[in-house]
């Protein structure tokens, strides 16, 4: 719990995860070129398996055929390094907002990783301590092999942190969210008009009737209910009735069942 929870409060308190993700990649990749180029001996590589590997963690330009022109292990990995880095660097580059909302997304990442891995760790050290006593009949120190086991999965927790958030981070797309058009020309007709709310109301009818799409008419922008100036009142005949969803007839802006329709 002091690791896990330490490590979440660092990145909560905004520690920048850039020098983290590089260690990583070159570490995780330096692996994997070991495992599947064991020698220096190429007839000993198996470099599709590398590069089927290298896919998984960002998109390498690297083929087959480019690889096995290494004549050594120790220049396979290099170049994949090398690769992987300047991936990394125009990745977080080419975020909206650049660097910085790169590295406030690499946090948001490590931490829903580590909330999850976390509460699995927890939920698996349930099931090993409801059966740990059974290790007692195969002449084991029950207390020894909890200790020994549990190490060996926090472990394996620490590790799989790590390798799922290179996965995810190194392929995460952020997206800047388009402006919703329709309050924008809400607001500057509202800025523009004599009666705010009735031109708004009006505009959004035209708009409507000219695009075939359902726009509804009634809602009062923002800027009215922010403005703080006096707001006109609803006139209906006295016949109609004002439904729930409907602008209160009071003119306050908010909806007849949030206003006096609550009582």
């Amino acid at each position: 719990r002091k690791v896990i929870y330490g490590r979440r409060y660092q990145i909560i308190d905004g520690e920048s995860l850039e020098e983290h993700t590089s260690e990583l990649l070159s570490g995780t990749l330096t692996n994997l070129v070991v495992q599947s180029c064991p020698s220096d001996y190429p007839e000993e590589w198996e470099l599709d398996t590398l590069v089927a590997e290298i896919q998984q963690y960002y998109p390498t330009q690297f083929s087959i055929s480019d690889l096995a022109q290494a004549s050594t292990r120790d220049q396979v990995v290099e170049s994949v390094i090398t690769e992987a880095l300047e991936h990394y660097a125009s990745h977080s580059a080419a975020m909206p907002g650049g660097e910085e909302t790169a590295r406030a997304v690499e946090r948001d990442v490590m931490l829903q990783i580590i909330d999850q891995r976390w509460r699995d760790h927890l939920a698996e050290m349930d099931y090993l301590r409801e059966g740990i006593n059974l290790r007692a009949m195969g002449q084991q120190d029950p207390l020894v092999a909890w200790q020994r086991e549990g190490f060996s999965m926090f472990g394996q927790l620490m590790d799989g942190i790590d390798d799922d958030y290179l996965r995810y981070v190194m392929h995460v797309e952020a997206v800047s969210e388009a402006p919703d058009e329709t309050q924008s020309l809400d607001r500057a007709v509202y800025e523009a008009a004599e009666d705010p709310v009735a031109d708004v109301r009006s505009n959004r009818a035209a708009l409507a009737e000219a695009t075939g799409v359902a726009v509804d008419p009634m809602n009062v922008p923002l800027a009215a209910q922010d403005s703080g100036e006096t707001m006109v009142p609803i006139v209906r005949d006295a016949t109609q009735k004002v439904g729930r969803n409907d602008p209160c007839w009071c003119g306050s802006g908010k909806k007849y069942k949030f206003c006096h329709g609550a009582t």
